[in-house]
């Protein structure tokens, strides 16, 4: 009996030892401040600074065991989301540098998109301290550098803008460079079911 509860015990050791923290993520432009630390949402399958909350859906019937879906969260090398609906939800860059995500349930993407790329870096903050930063290099042809551009032709990037990365295909034209995303621990619970 007590090697049965000593395995419960290591058990549950063993899953606090995995168990992930999640990452708000906005944007690092201190150049910029009409950008500099503005929130990134999760939203319509694209990643929008300035977008007041994600775009979420829970399918559970008990309403009261849905994640609250009101802030976007990622794991700390932003390859998945924070969603808790079975396999996850991960994050891949399109060859025109969308920053995307799947439908719940799904492996599709694009031909040729890249999952990963995004690591992290210490920048200097307005008060000269160090930040923790994401920046995104392709490892398929070395592009590197994250980009905002308007939501719509004509729309002020300064209000809301669409987190984009540079590819092979897509170099920025049109769009405002940033220093990168900087990512702040939230904690250990599911932003959202799914996000979409």
């Amino acid at each position: 009996m007590r090697a049965h509860y000593f395995a419960i015990g290591l058990l549950g050791l063993a899953t606090l030892v995995i168990a992930d923290n999640y990452f708000t993520i906005a944007l690092h432009a201190p150049k910029n401040p009409m950008l500099h630390g503005k929130l990134v949402n999760a939203r319509d399958k694209s990643f929008i600074a300035g977008a007041p909350t994600p775009s979420t859906r829970c399918g559970l019937d008990d309403a009261a065991q849905c994640p609250t879906g009101n802030v976007t969260l990622v794991t700390r090398d932003m390859s998945f989301l924070a969603s808790a609906v079975p396999g996850g939800q991960f994050i891949y860059i399109a060859p025109d540098g969308s920053i995307s995500y799947p439908n719940a349930h799904s492996t599709l993407r694009p031909p040729g998109a890249q999952v990963g790329g995004f690591y992290s870096l210490l920048a200097s903050s307005d008060h000269s301290e160090s930040v923790d930063v994401l920046n995104w290099r392709s490892t398929k042809d070395g592009t590197s550098g994250l980009w905002v551009c308007a939501v719509a032709p004509g729309a002020p990037i300064a209000y809301q803008a669409v987190l984009k990365a540079s590819t092979g295909q897509f170099n920025g034209l049109g769009c405002l460079s940033v220093n990168g995303i900087v990512i702040q621990e939230a904690g250990s619970s599911f932003g959202a079911w799914e996000y979409t």
